[in-house]
């Protein structure tokens, strides 16, 4: 079997989590510290309540620019956000010059509970959606130049924060413009409990209509999906991915759908996609202008 065969083989069953050894491969980007953004620089902050990571361009002190919340996976450390939007900045960065285009202000938060699924929690001891949506978005919009209005407003994740990102972007349509997915932990009920029944029951009380409230297939259901195109970059999670695809597109959704050949990898999706889901973004912004 070629390397390409065993990543595609693997892929294909790959319905509920990657196994041990391609976890640890996946992991193996973040033991190393990337090359700072050559036209940006990357700070941490607090919003008051939630922690996080932002790439600021260098074009930031000259003009408001367009914004981008990343959401990151489970399990990731504080210092790994940082990782993860160096990344995303340096792929930005070679799109901009690429293309002549407008740059991102890019701002990562932080879930210190690290299996959030990007939810308020049943209980009520953590509201991390609640932070991202309300608490991190006015702290960003009065403490940096950014363009305001969900026109200049996306919203991404990867793994765990694909979910998120998907739930957060339909839920709150009036916010965010665009979705984008890398590689996402796209469960239905059926598939968490199976997958994750402690974390079932801790963050949505084992009760699937709790979980409704937060799931991105129902809000798929829920919005008007032609307002809100969605970007979904496939590596090893291809059925989760491929499923959601299907039920965006069976419900009139506009859905760009990339297939990689990398593993649940963040920084090899950037690579292969950074392009392309800068151009994605790009274009949702000037289909809105009036």
């Amino acid at each position: 079997m070629t390397t390409l065969d065993a990543v595609v083989a693997s892929k294909e069953t790959a319905d509920r989590r990657p196994t041990a050894w391609q976890a640890f491969r996946s992991a193996l980007p973040y033991e190393s510290f990337p090359a700072s953004p050559r036209r940006g620089t990357v700070v941490a902050d607090d919003a008051g309540g939630i922690r996080y990571w932002a790439y600021i361009p260098e074009e930031a002190k000259r003009r408001p620019l367009p914004v981008l919340y990343h959401l990151h996976g489970a399990g990731v450390r504080w210092t790994w956000v940082r990782r993860d939007v160096t990344w995303i900045a340096q792929q930005q960065e070679l799109a901009v010059e690429a293309t002549q285009g407008v740059p991102m202000v890019v701002i990562a938060p932080y879930d210190p509970t690290h299996f959030s699924m990007w939810a308020d929690d049943v209980r009520g001891s953590h509201s991390t959606a609640h932070l991202v949506t309300e608490v991190l978005r006015r702290h960003v919009e009065s403490t940096y130049d950014v363009l305001r209005g969900r026109a200049n407003t996306h919203i991404q994740g990867f793994s765990m924060g694909g979910f998120g990102a998907a739930t957060l972007g339909l839920k709150h349509q009036d916010l965010y413009g665009t979705v984008g997915i890398f590689d996402g932990a796209m469960h239905d009920w059926s598939t968490f409990t199976e997958g994750h029944p402690t974390l079932a029951a801790e963050q949505f009380g084992g009760d699937p209509d709790v979980f409704a409230r937060w799931s991105p297939w129902a809000w798929a259901r829920r919005a008007d999906l032609s307002c809100t195109p969605v970007f979904i970059a496939e590596g090893l999670m291809a059925n989760f991915n491929r499923r959601y695809r299907d039920h965006l597109r069976g419900l009139g959704g506009d859905v760009e759908y990339v297939i990689t050949n990398r593993l649940h990898d963040l920084r090899g999706l950037q690579r292969d996609t950074g392009l392309a889901v800068y151009q994605f973004m790009a274009s949702a912004r000037a289909a809105r202008r009036p």
